[in-house]
């Protein structure tokens, strides 16, 4: 929570798909910022889970969420139902006009939800367990110790620092990668 008591977008983002039993993982830089990188964004990243239960579950949870379309002119009509998750894979939105929340149901080079569980720790995320993983470490193997074992079972809060407040080098992935990019499909 930040300092007037209220929660922070990834507190938020989080509470309203465990209260819905969605199956998600956090991902990209706010998950790096919680095992211990020193790499710092405001966008959050979820990686969920494409079963058909769990797609009608999500659909339910961003139902209570002010979406836009992150980059679509603002009045583009969108459904936003199990059908029309299933139809695609990564999704960037805005809620409420400002925050950026990514949900990804596949990251390059990892894969998917299931192919991340086994590096995912627990975390508590707005006094709530939450599966967390850095997927910049799982999938980069680094000698750069700086970035630190991996905590599990500590609260964290997930208020971005200063750090990235001009915005300038946050969000981008290690040189080479693209994680948004979808796998190459056989033609």
């Amino acid at each position: 929570m930040d300092e007037r008591g209220e929660p922070s977008p990834l507190e938020r983002f989080c509470a309203v798909l465990a209260e819905h039993g969605v199956e998600f993982i956090v991902v990209g830089g706010q998950a790096e910022a919680l095992m211990g990188s020193s790499r710092v964004t405001y966008d959050v990243d979820l990686c969920y889970r494409r079963t058909s239960d769990n797609l009608g579950r999500l659909a339910t949870a961003l139902g209570t969420l002010n979406l836009t379309l992150r980059g679509a002119p603002p009045d583009l009509k969108f459904r936003l139902d199990a059908q029309a998750l299933a139809l695609g894979q990564n999704y960037t939105f805005e809620v409420d006009g400002e925050y950026p929340l990514d949900l990804l149901g596949y990251l390059e080079p990892i894969g998917v939800y299931d192919d991340l569980l086994p590096h995912a720790e627990t975390v508590a995320i707005g006094g709530r367990p939450t599966l967390v993983t850095s997927v910049w470490t799982t999938s980069f193997a680094s000698s750069d110790t700086s970035i630190g074992p991996r905590i599990a079972n500590r609260s964290f809060s997930s208020k971005p620092s200063s750090a990235c407040a001009s915005r300038k080098g946050c969000g981008e992935p290690p040189p080479g990668r693209h994680p948004r990019r979808p796998p190459d499909r056989p033609g």
